[in-house]
């Protein structure tokens, strides 16, 4: 299973100025581009080339015009260097990875202070966990 993480969405977003002339110009389909590309922007660490900009009017299911319309139209998005990224998000993906940094710290703090406390109590392999229970299981029957 993938894991899953998530980014702050202010409530109140879509009354943003700037969102407001996205959706008054290209409606609700133009905020969802945004949202998209958001989310593209977050799996990808925060910033993507602008020659993918075709690809993600492909995934979205949306004309390539549109795409770039958001991107580089409505002040969202930052352009340097043929790249795109969104100043907040990477705000975001920053405090996220100093408080992921921190929290190993103290972790590895933690643990290198004490030892463990006893031994395990179970069979850590999960395939011998099940050879013993079809053991069990064979001898009960």
């Amino acid at each position: 299973m993938q894991k899953s993480y998530y980014f702050q969405h202010d409530y109140n977003g879509a009354s943003d100025a700037k969102i407001l002339f996205l959706r008054q110009q290209l409606g609700m389909e133009g905020y969802g581009i945004y949202w998209f590309i958001l989310e593209q922007l977050a799996q990808s660490g925060g910033f993507l080339p602008l020659k993918i900009i075709r690809v993600l009017a492909m995934q979205s299911q949306t004309q390539e015009t549109k795409v770039n319309a958001v991107i580089s139209s409505y002040d969202l998005f930052q352009i340097i260097d043929n790249e795109f990224f969104s100043v907040r998000l990477n705000e975001h993906l920053n405090i996220r990875k100093h408080l992921s940094e921190k929290g190993k710290q103290g972790a590895l703090k933690r643990w290198a202070n004490s030892p463990p406390i006893s031994e395990p109590i179970s069979i850590p392999n999960a395939k011998e966990r099940k050879e013993s229970k079809e053991i069990k299981e064979s001898k009960v029957n």
